[in-house]
């Protein structure tokens, strides 16, 4: 755009580049079950305006992005029980243990393999803990650049990924809360069913799609193809 001079206006001279900064940690000893096969990763996600004198201001929290990678491959490998790491932590990962595999094989199970059909026996799967971006930067698919970031660089190829359908308003929120404030979860649909029904509508845009044998997750196999990072977030 330019003005009548044909020079670029100034809000068209600086740049506000949006970013994934990811921090996990291994131990180099050997560790017990959850520890040894399960990587946590926390994403913050930040903006950084340059100002038209290319000077980049310091990046900003806009929100975050929090996962786990389960190693399922290294856990057959190695000669261990697949149960006995998604037994070892909380129920809610023994929950997700049941939804996935089959208890007398540990393999995925037959709904899953149907509707996942390029889905390997040993494949990773990449359990999605929470997405949150601050009220002021929604509707930019923040969001969705962040998911996309954290597959590419976790989860790229013979990797299950796992989001569950939690609307943040009607569930038990973070510990943090100044962060629960900044959140302003109030501002979201008080019915039930239509948050769900928008949160899968979204996560959709990049292949998401809902378990049949659950109401409350949806997945994506990334052996399949999925939308490139600049189909789905053109802007960002």
């Amino acid at each position: 755009m330019t003005n009548g001079d044909n020079t670029v206006q100034d809000s068209e001279l600086f740049s506000k580049p949006y970013n994934v900064d990811f921090l996990t940690r291994k131990s180099l000893g050997h560790q017990e079950s959850y520890d040894e096969y399960v990587l946590e990763i926390h994403g913050n996600i930040t903006l950084t305006e340059i100002n038209p004198d290319l000077i980049e201001k310091d990046p900003e929290q806009v929100g975050h992005i929090n996962a786990r990678l389960i190693q399922t491959g290294r856990i057959v490998n190695d000669g261990e029980s697949i149960f006995d790491v998604y037994d070892s932590f909380d129920q809610y990962f023994h929950e997700i243990y049941g939804e996935l595999f089959d208890s007398d094989n540990e393999e995925f199970t037959e709904t899953i393999q149907r509707q996942f059909k390029d889905l390997g026996s040993d494949s990773s799967v990449l359990l999605i803990d929470d997405v949150e971006v601050l009220p002021a930067y929604r509707g930019k698919k923040v969001g969705l650049g962040a998911m996309h970031r954290i597959i590419d660089v976790f989860g790229a190829w013979d990797c299950l990924v796992i989001i569950p359908i939690y609307p943040p308003q009607f569930h038990a929120y973070r510990k943090n809360a100044d962060w629960k404030k900044k959140m302003r979860t109030d501002l979201f649909t008080k019915d039930e069913e239509t948050a769900r029904a928008k949160l899968e509508q979204y996560w959709a845009n990049l292949g998401f799609e809902q378990i049949w044998d659950s109401r409350y997750r949806c997945a994506l196999c990334t052996n399949n193809k999925f939308p490139a990072i600049q189909e789905v977030c053109p802007k960002l």
